[in-house]
């Protein structure tokens, strides 16, 4: 009995190991791992690539080309122009407007009337008086270059008076579009 016993043992155990061994490696290899790669490989591939061309790109590029140019195209267009506009039109209109108004207005009459007029008036009356001609053109050049020259005034105050009203006006435009 004990040589049977030990003999089955041993032939069931060796064929238990071989025959197990060499099925379950054979079938498990060859049909799971085939299976599995061939069936994971061409079902990821084919359901991903198209899921991912069809659902991805067709959706990105729709998405983003209206999303961008609808999005981008009012925004830059209602914003920048509405801003820009507002804020040129306004910093141009009353720094411009104000600037060159009040500083050519002011220099130009400061100017104008303090030193053409003064000067024309003295050397006109003085040469006029004195009845010479020579009296006449010195007095009225005289005159004349100092009441230009006190009419530089005009120029100076045309391009602060500008200069500060087109910046202040401008920058408040600005900033408020």
């Amino acid at each position: 009995l004990n040589i049977n016993r030990q003999g089955y043992k041993h032939g069931y155990r060796q064929g238990y190991r071989q025959g197990y061994r060499q099925g379950y490696r054979q079938g498990y290899r060859q049909g799971y791992r085939q299976g599995y790669r061939q069936g994971y490989r061409q079902g990821y591939r084919q359901g991903y690539r198209q899921g991912y061309r069809q659902g991805y790109r067709q959706g990105y590029r729709q998405g983003y080309r209206q999303g961008y140019r609808q999005g981008y195209r009012q925004g830059y267009r209602q914003g920048y122009r509405q801003g820009y506009r507002h804020g040129y039109r306004q910093g141009y209109r009353q720094g411009y407007r104000q600037g060159y108004r009040q500083g050519y207005r002011q220099g130009y009459r400061q100017g104008y009337r303090q030193g053409y007029r003064q000067g024309y008036r003295q050397g006109y009356r003085q040469g006029y008086r004195q009845g010479n001609r020579q009296g006449y053109r010195q007095g009225y050049r005289q005159g004349y270059r100092q009441g230009y020259r006190q009419g530089q005034c005009y120029r100076q105050g045309y391009r602060l008076g500008y200069k500060q009203g087109y910046r202040h006006g401008y920058r408040q435009g600005y900033r408020q579009g």
